[in-house]
């Protein structure tokens, strides 16, 4: 790509894509930092019909465009990738400027993904098959939405990143954020109504499914709606990938390619109102009125903990249909992030023994669908931090608190049985030892890249190991 040899095309921006979603799984968000601007860069080089980024002269063909809506969804791709990429590494995110205005969003799903790779044809080339035409309805841009979502999502991160680095002051943050806040609800409120009646229909399908055992984290649930069973069995390994070129955003499962979609939808807007949020609550202490900056943070707070909550309802009726989070795409890993933090943080801000069990309850939810993801070594990295942070054997909730908490054998744990670690592992019904295994691989890396570690850390990882 450095050497300009890639030719511009969407296979080769799909194909960067991947690698750096390969960088994010296995730990190294740098790298996918750069495979994501280089994605961005090459859907920048593309000729469309003879008209060049970011293709407003070239030329429509019926009403709904298939290869134009492919070109345009290509180049959102590439741009969500690179505002992920930001936020993991705090950098500021490429926005519309009167010299680089963004192109158009698309505006229906799943018609523009049905290009082929062209069988023995140059690195890069695609065909629509014959019959490529829209067969949805108006209200079916899920993905345009994520995308709309993310683009109102960066214009507060790039704030946030200014006012990190001392470029602003944080004071102009949460004036920023007041005005934001009121067009992101516009915005919702705009949705159409048929995503809000799809959503309630998901979520009643998911209260069909019967009260079960915690699920193993090797395995998945096989659901018959029709007669209300279900039955473990363990995960098959993935199949190659042969299907069309972006059809990797798309995952066959009990859940719709629609009803995944707009799960993504509402997880991307509670993300976003989250993550915007959690950055006032630090700044909230930075107003000069006393009483502004109280209500300030108290607004916050209450903003982050029912955005947190919006996330963990939509994974887990998704989840119990089939839909596991890694099929949402890396970004979920940083979500479940922000939402772990906020629960972590609500737990001993409540002197409420009901309020810390109902906190601690929520974030076992979190956990066990971060370990889901425990094959992509971010996921492993934050809930080894999760437990670094709770390490020392002072985070002791009351008994009350946790006479709250369902009864499970916790005897081997290495703290308190009122330590909040031990009493994560009784509400997530997780073995100890099966607990403080998925911290491994982290301290071995932290180990292996230490050359002089203090002993008393020594020692403290040697008792964890054993």
């Amino acid at each position: 790509w450095e050497c300009g040899r890639v030719e511009p095309s969407t296979s080769a921006v799909f194909a960067l894509l991947l690698l750096s979603e390969y960088g994010y799984q296995t730990g190294r968000p740098v790298a996918m930092g750069e495979f994501a601007d280089h994605a961005l860069a090459t859907a920048r080089r593309i000729e469309f019909r003879g008209a060049a980024y970011p293709w407003r002269a070239a030329p429509t063909r019926g009403a709904c465009d298939v290869e134009r809506e492919h070109v345009l969804a290509c180049f959102w791709s590439a741009w969500v990738r690179v505002f992920t990429a930001a936020q993991v590494l705090g950098r500021a995110a490429p926005l519309p400027t009167a010299g680089d205005g963004f192109p158009a969003f698309p505006t229906h799903d799943m018609c523009h993904y049905t290009a082929q790779p062209v069988a023995g044809g140059a690195l890069g080339a695609v065909a629509f098959p014959a019959h490529s035409e829209c067969r949805h309805s108006a209200h079916g841009a899920y993905s345009a939405a994520t995308w709309q979502c993310a683009l109102l999502g960066a214009e507060m991160h790039n704030r946030w990143v200014l006012a990190a680095a001392g470029l602003e002051p944080r004071a102009s943050y949460l004036a920023a954020l007041r005005a934001w806040d009121r067009r992101l609800r516009l915005w919702r409120a705009a949705w159409p109504p048929e995503w809000t009646a799809q959503m309630a229909r998901i979520a009643r399908l998911a209260q069909r499914v019967p009260h079960h055992e915690p699920l193993a984290l090797d395995a998945e649930w096989l659901l018959d709606l029709g007669s209300e069973s279900m039955t473990s069995t363990p995960l098959l390994p993935p199949t190659p990938d042969t299907r069309p070129v972006g059809a990797h955003l798309f995952h066959e499962s009990r859940v719709s390619a629609a009803d995944a979609w707009l799960a993504v939808v509402f997880v991307m807007y509670d993300m976003t109102r989250l993550r915007a949020h959690r950055v006032a609550l630090d700044m909230a202490g930075s107003q000069e009125d006393p009483l502004a900056s109280a209500i300030a943070e108290h607004s916050s707070r209450a903003e982050t903990l029912d955005a947190a909550r919006g996330v963990q309802n939509v994974l887990d009726s998704v989840q119990r249909l089939g839909f596991p989070p890694e099929r949402m795409g890396i970004w979920i890993v940083f979500v479940l992030e922000q939402a772990i933090d906020i629960h972590c943080t609500s737990i001993f801000q409540s002197a409420n023994p009901i309020a810390q069990a109902d906190a601690l309850k929520r974030l076992a939810a979190l956990v066990r669908h971060l370990l889901a993801l425990k094959h992509w070594t971010a996921a492993l990295y934050v809930f080894a931090t999760l437990v670094k942070r709770h390490v020392e054997p002072t985070w002791l909730l009351s008994t009350q608190a946790a006479s709250n908490i369902p009864i499970w054998n916790t005897s081997n744990s290495p703290w308190p049985q009122t330590h909040v670690l031990t009493l994560l592992m009784r509400a997530m019904r997780m073995d100890p030892r099966q607990f403080c295994a998925y911290t491994m691989p982290v301290v071995y890396a932290s180990v292996m890249s230490t050359p002089v570690m203090p002993q008393s850390m020594r020692m403290r990882i040697a008792t964890l190991i054993s």
